[in-house]
């Protein structure tokens, strides 16, 4: 597992959440008679406050499965650290969160849980 990837993926993550906590964190308030009916649930449920909950959760499996280390005032992870005690399972585990990102810039084919399936 690359380094840049979770480098990209924890930053987009808290790009979102940092984006949901300024707009205040609360339900949105859609006048639904301006848009379709579905569009305007679609974006109910994706609104900030549903936004940082799912950011919190997905932050706390990275701080769970991959060794974080400061140092000089950024973010470096220890690859080889996290190879001995995180197997293939888990390392498939964040590839699959990042998946769900990959329409996001910056997103690398590579790092698609396809590409290294056994």
């Amino acid at each position: 597992m690359s380094d840049a990837m979770l480098l990209w993926l924890r930053s987009t993550i808290e790009g979102d959440k940092a984006l949901a906590e300024r707009l205040g964190g609360e339900p949105i308030s859609i006048d639904a008679g301006a848009m379709h009916e579905d569009e305007a649930e679609h974006i109910q449920r994706h609104g900030p406050r549903d936004t940082i909950a799912r950011c919190d959760a997905e932050l706390a499996l990275l701080d769970d499965f991959i060794p974080i280390v400061e140092e000089l005032d950024h973010i470096a992870y220890s690859e080889g650290l996290g190879s001995l005690l995180y197997g293939e399972p888990q390392q498939r585990l964040i590839r699959m969160l990042a998946r769900g990102y990959r329409h996001r810039s910056g997103y690398l084919a590579e790092w698609t849980p396809e590409a290294t399936a056994p």
